[in-house]
């Protein structure tokens, strides 16, 4: 009997999804679907991509769906390929717009009176390519009002900013001040409805916040927010567009706004990038930086009376 198609194990993808499977011609015509596996607890879109395999006697066809509200990059790698030619040259990179469907490629047998099997993996990113972070970018600082904010913990904080998280800024501000888009970008997911937070484990994964992607794939993340978030997943937003109000929700201490800039890798959770600020600035614990050099979206209440 004809082996059928079969994943092998892999490490649970975070931001970067793969999958590797095998497969054998088999009489007939076989319909299947091959969702990626993701990991809630890290994942943007993970769970978004689906390759659709429909296959003949002779041929198998590929079709990548994408549930996303932002784009995929995909790319199909084929490890092994016997009696085996492909329409496309290999691997195949192809980006899949939001809510979309798109064929992929075709595999077909050279010699249809010969057995013929392929291997295949894929790599996924979110936005239009692999990520590259530009290290030449200037963030402005995410957050307005009238009053420049302590930096409570910067870069290799004693306290949680180490390993993956070393380049994240912790800014002490109070509860509601606005939260603005360092960077435009497209809002990749909320995480919205959390009351007030404490510094004890259970609440790590309890921090209203909102996820930016940028052009170059890499993605913000602007967390401890308080609830009811303005903005919608998948919404277009410029650098000083409100996000949010800040607040005290998740693993913290007290009120403040934590921010960083992140990429995607393989099978894991992204890590911190080192950026700049406008001035060219690396923030230093115990410094006053900001606010926004935006217009009355950048104004608390209290700016505006």
């Amino acid at each position: 009997m004809p082996a059928r198609a079969t994943t092998r194990p892999i490490p649970r993808p975070g931001l970067l999804l793969a999958l590797l499977l095998s497969a054998c011609g088999t009489p007939g015509i076989r319909q299947e679907v091959y969702r990626l596996p993701g990991d809630p607890a890290h994942e943007f879109c993970g769970g978004a991509l689906s390759i659709h395999l429909e296959q003949t006697r002779r041929s198998v066809g590929f079709l990548g769906e994408n549930d996303c509200h932002a784009p995929l990059f995909v790319e199909l790698s084929f490890p092994t390929l016997q009696n085996v030619g492909t329409s496309q040259p290999l691997p195949l990179q192809a980006v899949l717009p939001p809510k979309s469907q798109r064929a992929l490629l075709t595999l077909q047998a050279i010699d249809p009176r010969r057995a013929w099997s392929y291997r295949w993996a894929t790599l996924v990113f979110v936005g239009v390519s692999p990520p590259q972070p530009d290290p030449a970018y200037r963030y402005a600082f995410p957050f307005g009002g009238s009053q420049p904010r302590r930096l409570v913990q910067g870069v290799d904080g004693a306290l949680t900013h180490n390993g993956i998280h070393r380049f994240a800024f912790d800014f002490d501000m109070p509860i509601g001040t606005p939260v603005l888009a360092a960077r435009d970008g497209t809002v990749l997911r909320v995480t919205d409805g959390f009351g007030e937070g404490r510094f004890e484990p259970r609440y790590r994964d309890r921090s209203n916040t909102v996820f930016v992607l940028h052009s170059d794939g890499s993605i913000a993340d602007y967390g401890h927010l308080s609830a009811g978030i303005p903005v919608a997943e998948g919404a277009r937003v410029e650098a000083g567009d409100l996000l949010g109000l800040s607040g005290n929700s998740g693993y913290t201490q007290g009120p403040h706004l934590h921010f960083s800039v992140r990429t995607q890798r393989p099978g894991a959770e992204g890590e911190t990038v080192e950026i700049r600020f406008l001035g060219d600035v690396l923030p230093v614990e115990g410094g006053l930086y900001g606010p926004h050099p935006g217009g009355p979206a950048a104004q608390t209440a209290a700016d505006r009376r």
